[in-house]
């Protein structure tokens, strides 16, 4: 797909003129058609894929250590809203906001290629506290993820070392497992013993299409999730999506109640006939409901 103009910060979704910079100062590593920050840059949001240390793809081979230079990128001052989440933070912190830029958890360093469920806990734990250090708070979890040792390393790594404050969470019912209603329960108490946590920033009904909408719908998962929002066990609910632009009107007609939808939007998906990136993303728009971003690479 079309590549982003010199000076697109991976900080920011506004283009900028290569020339001259503004704002504060960063060392960025130059891609063909693209600048790195030096320090951290997301490979997913909230879909889960991890973050990559610029530099290590460097020394790899993975970027041309020849095109690499140091230049200023334009990043905004933290006070900035054009940076920032347009979702109300979590307990707490209501009429605070956070960054646009979240850290999965669906892809992380292990310790024996292969072994999903192995997960380096030292290098994840060094990507964690990057990321905090960097002022983001938005981590991307499922019960799923990793053989469901993702959450245990969010516990180990970043519940257990920060203040609940520090962060928020999100995770998700996997709908696509599910056979029976009295499964819900079970999965959202683990969930929550698996992070260390009492409440949930962020619950989403997980990758729904016709079938699994079907299924939410015939298990009632709507209504529990919505009645662990009015016991205050999760904050914000709402569902992941992958089918075509008809299936999501269809659900966000029936539930106003969802408050996101997590879309997989980049240039390669933005006109696709199967993923339909751009209709997804416009129903969002038109019915007004916010949008978090998966598989934006």
């Amino acid at each position: 797909g079309p590549q982003p103009a010199d000076g697109l910060c991976a900080h920011s979704e506004k283009r900028r003129p290569a020339a001259p910079f503004t704002g504060r100062g960063a060392l960025c590593v130059r891609a063909p058609g693209r600048f790195f920050s030096r320090a951290v840059f997301p490979l997913a949001t909230a879909a889960g894929h991890g973050v990559i240390i610029i530099e290590r793809l460097v020394h790899q081979g993975k970027l041309p250590a020849g095109r690499g230079q140091r230049r200023p990128c334009a990043l905004p001052p933290a006070t900035n809203t054009e940076n920032r989440h347009p979702a109300r933070a979590g307990r707490g912190k209501e009429g605070s906001r956070m960054k646009k830029l979240g850290f999965g958890l669906m892809r992380l360093p292990l310790n024996i290629p292969g072994n999903a469920a192995d997960i380096d806990l030292a290098a994840t734990q060094a990507m964690m506290d990057r990321f905090l250090q960097a002022g983001f708070t938005y981590f991307d979890t499922s019960y799923v993820y990793h053989g469901g040792a993702s959450e245990a390393a969010f516990r180990e790594t970043v519940v257990k070392r920060y203040p609940r404050g520090a962060f928020t969470i999100t995770d998700k019912m996997p709908m696509f497992q599910i056979e029976r209603e009295d499964q819900l329960w079970p999965i959202f108490s683990e969930t929550l013993q698996h992070l260390g946590v009492d409440y949930l920033d962020y619950y989403w009904l997980h990758s729904l299409d016709k079938r699994t909408y079907r299924l939410s719908e015939e298990l009632h998962a709507f209504r529990f999730v919505q009645q662990r929002l009015a016991e205050g066990s999760v904050r914000h609910i709402g569902f992941s999506f992958h089918d075509t632009a008809d299936v999501l009107e269809e659900i966000l007609k029936a539930h106003p109640e969802m408050e996101y939808v997590q879309l997989q939007l980049n240039y390669l998906d933005w006109e696709s006939s199967t993923v339909q990136a751009r209709k997804c993303y416009e129903l969002c728009e038109a019915y007004g409901r916010k949008v978090i971003v998966m598989e934006p690479l």
